[in-house]
């Protein structure tokens, strides 16, 4: 590996996030900065670009705090990201693969192993070996039997027993 001398005109990153945490007059903001993750951590975490999450922090798809030139996100940024990407097709897949009397073909129900944990559509697709497009169709396929099926999803469940017992 080679190495890269450093630019002695631009300042360490970590230095500099260091001396921007002394700097911090407010402490709401120096207790949000010491558990923060850099936009680098967050690509890692949700295994995309670094200029992916740059431009959904921008777009404000993704919370997360600035600080001059510079993101910074917690953990709690990342799961919420998560759940509004991942999280409808979770529920789905967890529904049909605990839904008595919904009939899944082996492929569907493979897909919703591989989907219920909220994986992404990229990372099901290498994992089934199914095309994202077909993963798209079998789950248009997987909701209409969901809506074809008489009982309703737990969660609505759960609200109509806590309203008729209150």
């Amino acid at each position: 590996m080679r190495c890269i001398p450093r630019d002695r005109n631009r300042p360490d990153p970590w230095y500099t996030m260091a001396s921007m945490s002394k700097d911090i007059s407010s402490p709401a903001m120096a207790q949000v900065l010491s558990g923060a993750l850099t936009t680098g951590d967050a690509a890692r975490a949700l295994h995309l670009s670094q200029d992916r999450v740059m431009r959904l922090l921008n777009q404000g798809l993704l919370g997360g705090v600035r600080w001059g030139n510079r993101w910074f996100l917690t953990a709690d940024d990342i799961e919420a990201f998560r759940e509004q990407r991942y999280g409808a097709v979770q529920r789905l897949c967890w529904q049909a693969l605990h839904a008595d009397g919904v009939r899944l073909t082996p492929k569907q129900r493979s897909i919703c192993e591989a989907l219920k944990d909220g994986r992404s559509m990229t990372d099901a697709s290498r994992v089934t070996g199914v095309p994202r497009p077909s993963l798209y169709a079998h789950l248009r396929l997987i909701k209409r039997k969901l809506d074809k099926h008489p009982t309703s999803p737990p969660q609505s469940r759960s609200k109509s027993q806590s309203s008729a017992t209150g």
